[in-house]
């Protein structure tokens, strides 16, 4: 049976995201080499989540790179079926320095933009 709404809130305290398929994910490795990422997924099977999952590692490290270049994460479609996403790392006093805020929201496909609004295009790297 479907939901009575076409988007719909679920609460996501507690629940992990695999850091390859992840905003947070990328923004907390954006200072970190091709060979750091690779020694910290050492074992991780890539299993894809959404349609966009990153399938190697070099693949996952090549979109840190363009979020890098960036300033900021982006991921669409990676962890879950229509669900996008952004994070901003942001340096801190803490031991490790590095911190992600993360936003995530839903993509609606094919929706109108109000006028002198930024769409989910203009999002895109």
């Amino acid at each position: 049976e479907s939901p009575p709404r076409a988007l719909q809130a679920a609460g996501w305290i507690g629940r992990t995201v695999p850091v390859y398929c992840s905003s947070a994910g990328q923004a907390l490795l954006i200072d970190r080499s091709a060979d750091d990422v690779a020694r910290l997924l050492a074992g991780v099977e890539l299993v894809p989540l959404g349609p966009a999952s990153p399938a190697t590692i070099a693949e996952f490290y090549a979109r840190i790179e363009a979020a890098r270049a960036r300033g900021y994460a982006l991921v669409d479609e990676e962890f879950e079926p229509g669900l996008v996403a952004a994070a901003a790392p942001v340096r801190t006093t803490a031991q490790n320095g590095l911190e992600a805020w993360p936003c995530v929201t839903t993509a609606i496909r094919g929706a109108s933009s109000p006028a002198g609004t930024p769409g989910a295009s203009s999002l895109r790297a």
